[in-house]
């Protein structure tokens, strides 16, 4: 199983070396170190940061996120309660975003159709 260095993880997934290095710093992934502290990203640690940029653009704060995957890997079920509860919240705060979206749209969908009847 090939690991990634930074700087291909960075390119793979779009993500600058110095949000990659406080992922790493803040426990979100915790990548192997070779002897001269270069890091090594393994698939894990690829699927991880995915997940937490997907959550970050979801809303998700870096400690909900650290929350979410540290159980993804863990499987405690002692954090399941908790973890339910914050993933449950964040569903309906974007439940509700897109309800506001949808609401944004109709109104542009009236402007349009106002400043069209006025032609």
């Amino acid at each position: 199983m090939k690991e990634n260095t930074i700087n291909e993880t960075s390119q793979l997934l779009q993500i600058p070396k110095t949000k990659l290095r406080y992922y790493d710093q803040f426990g979100i992934v915790s990548p192997k170190r070779a002897e001269n502290g270069y890091r090594f990203y393994s698939e894990r640690d690829i699927l991880d940061l995915q997940y937490a940029e997907v959550m970050k653009s979801s809303g998700f704060s870096l400690l909900e996120i650290r929350q979410v995957l540290t159980f993804k890997r863990e499987h405690n079920p002692d954090n399941f309660p908790a973890l339910m509860r914050i993933i449950d919240g964040k569903r309906e705060e974007i439940a509700l975003k897109i309800e506001l979206y949808r609401h944004m749209l109709s109104f542009t969908d009236a402007i349009k159709d106002a400043i069209l009847r006025t032609r």
